[in-house]
This record gives structure tokens, C-alpha cells and sequence, in this order.
């Protein structure tokens, strides 16, 4: 009955080190995805932003493309007309 083979209890040390291990993974992976989630947010702020710029600069195309035309409809506003252009007051 010498032959039984003896019982091994795992070495307290081992699974001591391994827990403590596994925790600290598992607090490293909460702040990575602390993290990750505060770079998504800044993703999406930055994204709204540039929608924000795009629509700016697409308004600002669309007044420099018309240009000559609003500063026409200004200078009518204040009275003055064309070169050569034939000048017709209402009479009430």
C-alpha cells in the first residue's frame, strides 16, 4: 500500500500569486475601458465639431461664390445703380 500515490495540495503561494494576478488584470482592463470609452466620447465631440466647420464653410463658399450679387442688392439699397443703367422714380 506504499505505491498509493500521494495527494498534492496546490502551494498556497501559487494561488495566492495567481489571484492577485487576475486582479490585477481585471483592474488594468476597467481603466482601458474607462478609457476607451472617454477617447470614444472625445471621437464624437470632434465629429460634431467638424460637422459644425463643414456646414460654417460651406455657408461661407456659398456668400464669397455670391458675392458680386449681395453687394449689388447693397449698393441698390442705398441708391446707387449702374453705370448706364436707366434710373425710374415712383411717382405717387
Amino acid at each position: 500500500m506504499a505505491s498509493r500515490k500521494k495527494e498534492k495540495k496546490p502551494n498556497i503561494l501559487v494561488v495566492l500569486s495567481v489571484v492577485i494576478f487576475l486582479l490585477f488584470v481585471t483592474v488594468m482592463l476597467g481603466q482601458l475601458f474607462l478609457q476607451l470609452k472617454d477617447k470614444q466620447q472625445e471621437i464624437e465631440n470632434v465629429k460634431s465639431e467638424i460637422s459644425e466647420l463643414e456646414q460654417k464653410n460651406r455657408d461661407l463658399k456659398y456668400k464669397l461664390d455670391n458675392k458680386e450679387q449681395y453687394l449689388e442688392q447693397k449698393a441698390r439699397e442705398k441708391g446707387y445703380v449702374n453705370p448706364g443703367a436707366d434710373v425710374y422714380k415712383e411717382i405717387s
